[in-house]
This record gives C-alpha cells, structure tokens and sequence, in this order.
C-alpha cells in the first residue's frame, strides 16, 4: 500500500504472516514453550526489516497475546518470548551503531540528517520541507494531503493485486467478517500509524 522500498515490505510480511500463524498455535497449545519464542522472534525480524511496518500490522497480535499470558498465567512460558526480543533488540541496536555511531539512530532517520545537512541536495525533497515537519518523514498538519496520498495508494493497490479499482470494498466484506476481528484491527492500526506518512521525503532511499 505504501510504496515498497526494494521489497523490504515483501520480507517484512513474510515474518508477520509467521507471527501470526504461530500465535493460532499457540492458542491452540497455550503451554508450549515453542510457540511463545517463535512469535516474539519473528515479530522481532519483522521490526528488523521495517519497525513501523512491523508495528502497525503487529501491534494487536502482540496485545491480544499479553492478554492471553495473563489471562492464563502462561508466565514461564512468556519468558520464552522475551528472551528472543532480548537478544534480537540488542543486535537492533548494535546494527544501529555500527551504521550510524548512535544506538537508537535508525539508518533510515539518518538518511533524512544527512539530507538536511547537505542541504537537501539530490534528496528528492528540499530544505524547508524537512526543516518544518515536527517529525521527519511524517506531517501531520496537512490533512487533505494525506487523505489524496492515501486514495492514490489505494487505487494503485487494487489495480495491481486485483486488476480493478472498485475491487476493496468486496475484500473489506472478508476483513471485517466474524472472526476476522484480528485482522481488521491490523489494517486499522496500520492505517492510523501511516496516515501522516510525507512520501516525498523518502524519494531518495
């Protein structure tokens, strides 16, 4: 929907269909150690590839799950989920380092300094954009941009997938039916933390 970079949208939903394919098993077998750890795992490969991809798609998938440890007192095995999110958050962060000489300065954040510090040259963007947006590459004063930006997406989506643009309301008859309720407030949540998303800025990545 939101214009994939080189395909690191492709591999983040790979690792977000895992997470979610082993959170159902793990309602299946609350006990098992197994479950807990491959979902904490894979959720943290997709945060790897694109956090707030990650995020917006995983976020109630990783609530409804605390609630079922508490729910159930499944707290040993809730340690088998956190100690992957341990380990792969300490190589987040030493990637982080390693690329940009701060812990918590993703690659992608630095792109935009550099831009601005560069004066935006060659940025596909320009100065006094990126200087005014309280949080870059994200505007949030800007409410029929991205109500337009979001419409393109959603035309270029359907013509792609499905080869029609009149095809989403059918698939969001299937989103929101019973049983559904996960999935629906995926796509809710992963709306809501991309709406303000500038798509200009990230012309040069």
């Amino acid at each position: 929907v939101l214009s994939a970079t080189k395909t690191s949208h492709t591999t983040c939903i790979l690792a977000l269909t895992w997470t979610f394919f082993f959170f159902l098993k793990m309602k299946e077998q609350k006990e098992r150690v197994l479950w807990h750890a491959l979902i904490g795992f894979t959720f943290c490969v997709a945060f790897f590839i694109r956090p707030s991809s990650a995020l917006g798609i995983g976020a109630p998938v990783l609530i409804v799950y605390t609630w079922l440890v508490f729910k159930h007192k499944l707290f040993r095995s809730f340690l088998a989920f956190v100690i992957p999110c341990v380990v792969m958050a300490g190589l987040f962060l030493g990637v982080n380092k390693v690329q940009t000489g701060k812990a918590f300065l993703p690659a992608y954040n630095r792109v935009i300094q550099y831009n601005m510090e560069k004066g935006a040259r060659f940025s596909g963007s320009n100065l006094e954009t990126l200087k005014t947006r309280k949080v870059h590459n994200f505007d949030f004063n800007n409410l029929d941009y991205s109500i337009a930006q979001f419409g393109a997406f959603l035309i270029r989506m359907e013509n792609s997938f499905w080869g029609w643009p009149i095809f989403l309301p059918l698939i969001l008859l299937g989103v929101f039916a019973p049983r559904m309720g996960l999935f629906a407030a995926s796509v809710a949540t992963y709306f809501s933390l991309h709406f303000f998303l500038f798509l200009s800025s990230s012309l040069s990545f």
